[in-house]
């Protein structure tokens, strides 16, 4: 079986993640995969690093190459040397120039990570990562495509060991893009109204980084911004956290908590759509409300009352 992986994203973020381990996973099954992505495309090197051919065009980034027919044609002499039997495409904005490019020589499936559903609109075939959108492009979309449920799924990410100490600091970790859907300033405040002394892990980049920093400072909120982190520096960041914060605004998913869980460490999420599939309140999480610092407090309150505080920063 030959597989060829399409993202036109450039950047860093859960859906890449997901990208990757589709790699993994094809491997696994020793079917042959190829990625096409964008020449700038932060992924480039980490699926080099995973042994898969690289195949980069730019044109796939814009929604208007769907109406150059070089760009379709570039794309289909590109498509047709590697000779796929399914090409899997991650989003739909592309989804006008791959039709074109692959015409029916071969099957297309679309992962629907989120988004504008309008974009999947002419798909036959689309995965999606919840049940919530299932029912939502059951209800939105003029055709009637092949609808599958394909969760995201980990890897790489062990139960964490943890010292104990006497230190009664309360860990709270963040991961994920710095952009305001993921809501880390909803976080840095319920921090702030933390009677008990806290610290803050946040992993991850993006276009809200120093404003959040300032936002600590303001508050004063000890906070690590640490950066991106993979392999054995995401294993670090969960062995230093005592609990997991995803406190999104919107959330499709939310693979973090399954990593969150995988290291055995509590998490905290707000009730997103994705988190609500995934969390059973107060069984295997909590759930505090949508853009609320207060119910965030609490349930970081609640942990802290819980659990043994330990590791400090």
């Amino acid at each position: 079986m030959k597989i060829l992986n399409i993202t036109y994203n450039k950047g860093d973020g859960g859906l890449e993640e997901m990208y990757l381990r589709f790699n993994s996973a094809f491997k696994a099954l020793k079917w042959q995969v190829a990625c096409l992505m964008p020449e700038s495309a932060k992924l480039r090197s980490k699926t080099a690093s995973q042994g898969v051919e690289v195949i980069c065009n730019n044109a796939i980034s814009s929604s208007m190459s769907a109406y150059n027919p070089f760009a379709v044609l570039s794309l289909r002499k590109q498509i047709k040397k590697f000779k796929p039997d399914i090409v899997i495409l991650h989003n739909g904005r592309a989804l006008p120039l791959i039709k074109k490019a692959i015409k029916n020589d071969c099957k297309l499936l679309v992962v629907h990570h989120g988004g504008k559903t309008k974009n999947l609109e002419g798909a036959n075939n689309i995965a999606c990562i919840s049940n919530y959108m299932l029912e939502e492009l059951s209800n939105s979309l003029m055709s009637a495509p092949n609808l599958y449920h394909l969760p995201n799924f980990i890897e790489g990410v062990e139960p964490v060991r943890k010292l104990k100490s006497k230190n009664d600091v309360l860990n709270v970790g963040f991961i994920g893009r710095l952009e305001k859907e993921k809501g880390v300033d909803i976080l840095i405040q319920a921090v702030s109204e933390m009677p008990d002394p806290l610290c803050l892990h946040i992993a991850g980049d993006g276009s809200e980084k120093e404003e959040l920093i300032e936002k600590a400072k303001s508050l004063g909120v000890k906070a690590n911004f640490i950066g991106w982190v993979s392999g054995e520096g995401k294993q670090q960041f969960f062995s230093n956290i005592d609990v997991l914060a995803v406190p999104s605004r919107h959330e499709p998913f939310g693979l973090v908590i399954l990593e969150g869980w995988a290291a055995g460490i509590p998490v905290v999420a707000s009730r997103t759509k994705g988190a609500q599939e995934l969390i059973k309140d107060e069984r295997n999480g909590l759930l505090f409300e949508l853009e609320d610092a207060s119910s965030l407090r609490d349930a970081l309150f609640h942990v802290a009352f819980k659990e043994n505080k330990k590791n400090a920063c």
